[in-house]
């Protein structure tokens, strides 16, 4: 799993550590990407942070970030797959920021969902597109989110691939110029056929951008339709828009109480 530049939203991270500590009281569990900002969790809990890299990389792959301020990963592993991890052996995880990220949420989804026990929980969040430097591009269809899924679970990783491309170029025409100009550097004006030619060279190289972009409505409706398609004994347990991200927590109710 590869990370980009995040953006800061004032209060958001005040916000989003009170719902830590109201989601996630106790229990032992992991958080994705974490890097300088950490959620909050309560008194009781046990995080390990998961990162695609050891410490040190992070340090040289982030040389922006104070150093005494990112986390030290407990375990390497992609934190789209968690290939490390066996079944049934978290009470929650942890993933801001991270889903927007892959190019193949539904899956995602699933994934972190394997390693919860009964009434673990998934806590996520993720930009809101129209209060970032997303705020330029079309919001991501639901319908094609779950069409990039039914490609994977057939074997069509080529098809997958080939309309990733889309993705590039409106992370190359919308998102980067947005980047470019919140920290103070020039924005080439491209052509056409050169704004093309960049994004083919992301896309071949598979960089890491913004696959998805989101709004307060769209993002529900994906983890509702998640829910239904691929997510058989999890629940949407809470759904808090904070101004600037969504936070969502889902909670594997299978082998559970209802309450």
């Amino acid at each position: 799993m590869a990370h980009c530049a995040r953006r800061t939203f004032p209060g958001l991270f005040k916000d989003r550590g009170k719902l830590g500590k109201r989601y996630i009281a106790c229990g032992i569990g992991i958080e994705i990407g974490a890097l300088h900002n950490p959620l909050s969790v309560g008194a009781g809990a046990t995080v390990r942070y998961v990162d695609r890299m050891d410490f040190p990389s992070c340090v040289a792959r982030y040389p922006e970030l104070n150093p005494n301020a990112l986390v030290h990963p407990d375990i390497v592993d992609d934190g789209f797959k968690l290939s490390s991890l066996s079944d049934a052996t978290c009470d929650f995880v942890i993933a801001n920021h991270v889903l927007e990220h892959s190019p193949n949420p539904v899956q995602v989804l699933k994934n972190w969902c394997r390693v919860l026990r009964p009434g673990g929980v998934v806590f996520m969040s993720v930009p809101i597109a129209r209060t970032c430097f997303d705020r330029d591009r079309p919001l991501t269809a639901v319908r094609h989110i779950l069409d990039d899924y039914s490609l994977c679970e057939g074997g069509e990783l080529k098809s997958l691939h080939q309309r990733n491309f889309d993705h590039y170029l409106d992370w190359v025409r919308f998102s980067r110029p947005r980047i470019l100009e919140e920290s103070g550097r020039a924005v080439a004006n491209r052509t056409p056929e050169e704004t093309e030619r960049h994004a083919r060279l992301l896309w071949s190289a598979g960089d890491e951008i913004h696959f998805h972009t989101f709004s307060e409505i769209s993002f529900r409706d994906l983890l509702e339709a998640s829910l239904s398609m691929a997510l058989p004994g999890h629940e949407l347990y809470a759904y808090e828009p904070l101004g600037g991200e969504i936070v969502a927590i889902l909670k594997k109710t299978l082998g559970c109480e209802r309450s």
